[in-house]
């Protein structure tokens, strides 16, 4: 637990920070409570104010009580002695955001509890009866730190980077201060006197982040309405995360200021005010911690101030959870002190380990009894059914339960054994995982059986589920045609839905993996055409060689040979003429016979013809 802020009452010290609430006693140098509020995780506590002495208060000044303000708005008033809670005040910001961070507290004697939010409203709340007395806008940005200025009419002072005073019966802001130019997380009351001419002249002072100048400024009656210049300005080395001041000396113009550092040092200022200084005052002691074990190693303040009587310092070193706390005696220390300690978490931790082996109380085993099995097994003891003594008796299946109903089990219950089984890798994976050991990893994951998958992922714990999944996804980017990283993708998609669905960083990585297989496959679909087509045509080709007969088995339907040609050729010669000769002298004495019907006589020339046929002939 890192403090975030700190508040100082007497001897008690109290502190806030992600983890809760501690309060810390210096008298008897301890914890003396230590409290987390129920919604702490949603409501990280901020800021601390304890409350101031009022006599006529039914809360009587004896129980410390204190306010802490949380991230959400709430505010929560604990008791320190009893851990106590002893109300809960929340704004009634009407049709505004509920949700409004409470940046800083301050209790008044008179006027209740005062509280700075980030959208620049100021609210007063009375503790007693829970209540909102009022509110008003006092900065246009959040307001960051308010600090009680004690006349005989109250005043506020509120600080985001300007600076402005408020009349607490008017609520009317009477001063401006010019202010830093960074956010104001500090504003601390130092003192008020009484001059010459008979007002009062108070002082206090500011610091700001990232702003090594601390100033102090004066609240004069007689002064301007806006303060452009500090009376005087406090320098450090390194960024301040705290101041507190001390009482009043007798003089009342004298006060000792504590400056806590960000690297862990405490600055002590002598601040006497006697009219504007120009030069920055320097530090009158520095005092830092380092460690008796480890050489340089500086231990951080965490909290300082001073004691009730001014005339020694007290601070906070170390861790929050095992502080060391320490005393010195203003008088005694010299400009530059460096003192050697022992480390208190160091101790804080073997104190723990003295008791956790103390405490420790080894199991009475029967060796006879005791069964050893490999690391990567889904360890299930082996045990027997049945009723005898000093037997473990475990479930009766569904088969055995039906048999049992029906009266005819055959079922011999004594010697029904469950052997461990080898299939899951839950605990290879899980160590391999949290050892980020490439090797296991991969060795694991080679696994190609979907039983032994199905049982690792099952089992698997859900803040393994995010790792493995990354580390599947960085390997299907180097490796892509390694099938077996798929399948693990597969089952864990499967197994775990739920709670990759509902895991933010879950959600990143799967559209990752997302994006890198459609990539790939962007093709697919063209590629599975080109496959379809050159299926049917390999398809159409093999139909085609299986009906086409061999040209070995073919059978000539004409043969023909050079050799018969000549005489062939001369006989078909032959045959042609003669038949085309009997069509022809056919057809003329057909012919003839007609035209001897019909006249009677032969003509002359028809006679010359047949000559000439017959001589043909011949």
């Amino acid at each position: 637990m890192q403090l975030e802020m700190f508040e100082f009452r007497g001897h008690l010290l109290a502190g806030v920070g992600e983890e809760g609430i501690r309060v810390y006693n210096f008298e008897d140098n301890r914890i003396i409570q230590e409290h987390v509020p129920p919604d702490h995780l949603r409501a990280v506590c901020q800021c601390i104010a304890w409350k101031e002495n009022r006599e006529s208060s039914t809360l009587t000044d004896e129980d410390n009580l204190f306010a802490v303000g949380t991230s959400v708005g709430s505010i929560l008033v604990l008791r320190a002695k009893f851990n106590d809670l002893v109300a809960t005040l929340v704004s009634d910001k009407t049709g505004e955001d509920q949700t409004c961070s409470t940046n800083c507290l301050r209790w008044s004697s008179h006027s209740g509890l005062f509280s700075g939010f980030d959208d620049g409203k100021v609210i007063q709340f009375n503790v007693e009866k829970r209540t909102v007395v009022c509110q008003w806008k006092a900065h246009s940005s959040p307001v960051y730190s308010l600090e009680i200025l004690p006349h005989q009419n109250e005043y506020l002072i509120t600080a985001s980077q300007a600076i402005k005073m408020w009349d607490l019966k008017t609520k009317q802001c009477v001063r401006k201060f010019a202010g830093h130019s960074s956010p104001v997380f500090a504003l601390k009351f130092a003192f008020t006197h009484q001059v010459e001419d008979g007002n009062l002249r108070s002082y206090f002072i500011s610091a700001a982040q990232d702003d090594r100048l601390i100033s102090a400024w004066e609240v004069n009656s007689n002064a301007e309405r806006v303060v452009k210049k500090p009376v005087v300005t406090m320098i450090v080395s390194v960024n301040p995360t705290c101041i507190t001041v001390s009482e009043p000396f007798d003089d009342n113009e004298t006060v000792y200021v504590n400056i806590l550092t960000a690297d862990g040092y405490l600055k002590i200022f002598d601040l006497h005010i006697n009219g504007f200084i120009n030069k920055p005052s320097k530090p009158r002691n520095s005092i830092c911690v380092a460690s008796e074990s480890e050489r340089g190693k500086i231990l951080p303040i965490l909290a300082a101030n001073f004691s009730v009587d001014n005339h020694a310092v007290i601070f906070l070193y170390g861790s929050a959870v095992a502080p060391g706390f320490a005393k010195l005696k203003l008088l005694d220390l010299e400009s530059e002190v460096c003192l050697i300690r022992e480390d208190p978490i160091r101790s804080f931790k073997l104190t723990l380990a003295h008791q956790s082996t103390t405490n420790a109380k080894a199991p009475i085993i029967d060796k006879k009894k005791v069964k050893y099995f490999h690391a990567n097994d889904d360890c299930q003891l082996p045990v027997k059914n049945g009723n005898a003594e000093n037997k473990l008796v475990s479930e009766v299946t569904m088969e055995e339960r039906l048999m049992q109903l029906v009266g005819s089990s055959t079922v011999d219950v004594e010697t029904v054994e469950v052997k461990p089984s080898l299939k899951s890798q839950t605990l290879l994976l899980t160590q391999g995982l949290h050892s980020k050991d490439d090797k296991i990893l991969k060795k694991v994951l080679k696994t190609k059986n979907t039983e032994t998958i199905k049982a690792t992922v099952r089992k698997l714990p859900v803040t393994s589920l995010v790792p493995l999944l990354e580390y599947i996804a960085q390997q299907l980017r180097i490796k892509p045609r390694c099938t077996s990283y798929l399948l693990w993708l597969e089952q864990l998609c499967s197994f775990q839905t739920t709670y990759l669905c509902s895991n933010p960083e879950a959600l990143d990585v799967m559209d990752k993996v997302l994006r890198l297989l459609q990539s790939r496959t962007s093709s697919l679909e063209k590629v599975y055409s080109l496959q379809g087509r050159l299926d049917m045509i390999f398809n159409n080709l093999s139909e085609k060689s299986t009906n086409v007969t061999p040209f070995s088995e073919n059978k000539p339907k004409l043969v023909f040979s050079a050799e018969d040609w000549n005489s062939s050729e001369k006989e078909d010669a032959e045959t042609t003429w003669n038949a085309s000769k009997q069509r022809k002298l056919n057809g003329i004495s057909s012919e003839t016979e007609a035209a001897t019907n019909k006249v009677g006589t032969v003509d002359c020339n028809d006679c010359l013809f047949e000559n000439e046929l017959m001589n043909t002939d011949e």
